[in-house]
């Protein structure tokens, strides 16, 4: 059987599998195209997706009571599928009801055919001179975004939910509190989530507390926080001190004896490598035979300097 009579999978090119060669070209493509739509990509991913609902260019002619009350009629629809745990679903509606206001056009006419490039993709945005409709406008592009964070949320996406928060906190000048409480809660939730994390929650809350000091929900969540960073703290505390006490050597012994250098070594060395098995024993400080002496001398004055003296402070 020649080469070209053999698998795909199986056929080389100087030697090199075709799978390979394909791999790599992908790579190359996907490289290529994402340099050519680099600022789209940046877009969060329910803006992003507008461009797709190409049937609601007509809806956006739409008088601004009709087309306020569409998008309304949308986020209600996907507030339904929320309850029936359908959010792939919600998502698109929501998505729907944000694009009748605030969309991107691809204008590339031969888009079909083509992949997404910066120099098509136009942002558009509902204008109006009526402050009611603005105030309208943004306060269902807030709801929205919300929304769109709490279904993430359920789905663990915690990265998506937070770009919603972020995008929905530019919307208006005022900031929304139900939008700093759950980027503190998407912040939070992942058990990954570490100090820098909390961080950023308790600023969000913080921020929210300040807006709306009688929120319930917002300073529970804050107050659970601290709770949390207290506790860490202590048992913080507790193991450092801890470390220290064993580091300590019983002020009646000798600090020239091998033994107990060989024991301390082994014991930092555990310490600080923090392995199960031996190898720190092996090759942690370990003393040259020839200089015992020498090492002794030196291994208890960097243990009372290091160890003893900061304890004392």
């Amino acid at each position: 059987m020649g080469d070209n009579d053999a698998p795909f999978e199986k056929a080389t090119v100087n030697g090199t599998p075709m799978s390979v060669i394909f791999d790599q070209a992908v790579k190359l493509r996907t490289a290529r195209d994402a340099a050519l739509r680099s600022n789209f990509d940046k877009l969060p991913i329910f803006l992003q997706n507008s461009w797709i609902y190409r049937e609601l260019s007509e809806k956006r002619d739409l008088p601004f009571d009709s087309r306020i009350d569409l998008a309304n009629s949308f986020k209600l629809e996907g507030n339904e599928k929320v309850k029936e745990g359908l959010f792939s679903e919600a998502l698109t509606l929501y998505e729907k009801s944000f694009a009748l206001f605030r969309w991107v056009e691809n204008t590339n006419p031969n888009w079909r055919n083509d992949t997404i490039k910066d120099e098509f993709m136009k942002e558009h945005s509902f204008g109006s001179n009526n402050l009611d409709e603005i105030n309208q406008v943004n306060q269902l592009l807030q709801n929205v975004c919300n929304n769109i964070a709490i279904v993430r949320l359920k789905l663990k996406q915690f990265s998506l939910a937070i770009s919603a928060c972020d995008y929905s906190l530019q919307i208006d000048e005022e900031p929304c509190v139900k939008s700093l409480y759950l980027r503190a809660k998407a912040r939070t939730t992942p058990k990954s989530a570490g100090q820098a994390e909390e961080n950023l929650a308790l600023k969000d809350l913080s921020s929210a507390i300040a807006i709306e000091p009688n929120n319930r929900t917002v300073r529970r969540e804050l107050d659970k926080i601290l709770r949390q960073k207290k506790v860490v703290e202590v048992k913080r505390k507790k193991v450092y001190s801890g470390f220290l006490q064993q580091q300590i050597e019983d002020p009646g012994s000798s600090c020239t004896e091998e033994e107990n250098s060989n024991s301390l070594s082994k014991s930092i060395g555990r310490s600080y490598w923090n392995k199960k098995d031996d190898s720190a024993e092996q090759h942690f400080w370990k003393p040259p035979a020839q200089s015992t002496s020498t090492f002794l001398v030196i291994t208890c004055a960097l243990v009372f300097i290091l160890v003893v003296i900061p304890f004392k402070i």
